[in-house]
């Protein structure tokens, strides 16, 4: 995971989670120096922006066209986020079941505190 401006995490791939919707844990394991992961520059809060379209009058024509066409992603984003993911996934698979840890699924008992948790 990589701290990002503007309270949020990067977690496997461009997705980005607010830390109030990532559960608190205590992991010991031994660090790698910093920058150990190489990210590209790119992926700050700019390259997540969405822009935005002009807004046009509402017709019935409009209404009853049906869904919208999905724009297609740029070639750089998708080259971008399959650059990201051979990164992570390389160092996800040095580190033995981290794989099955994050593909794991999340739940609490009846009675579990989540912020009495500690991993």
């Amino acid at each position: 995971m990589v701290h990002k401006p503007r309270n949020s995490l990067l977690a496997v791939g461009v997705s980005k989670y607010s830390r109030s919707q990532v559960i608190a844990k205590r992991v010991l394991y031994k660090r790698k120096p910093a920058g150990a992961v190489a990210i590209d520059a790119q992926l700050n809060d700019a390259y997540f922006a969405r822009t935005k379209a002009a807004k046009k009058a509402a017709t019935e024509e409009a209404f009853f066209e049906g869904e919208k066409k999905k724009e297609p992603l740029a070639e750089n984003k998708v080259a971008l986020q399959k650059a990201t993911d051979k990164v992570i996934l390389e160092a996800v698979n040095k580190v033995e079941h981290l794989r099955q840890y994050l593909s794991a699924k999340f739940s609490l008992s009846k009675g579990q505190a989540p912020h009495a948790l500690q991993f």
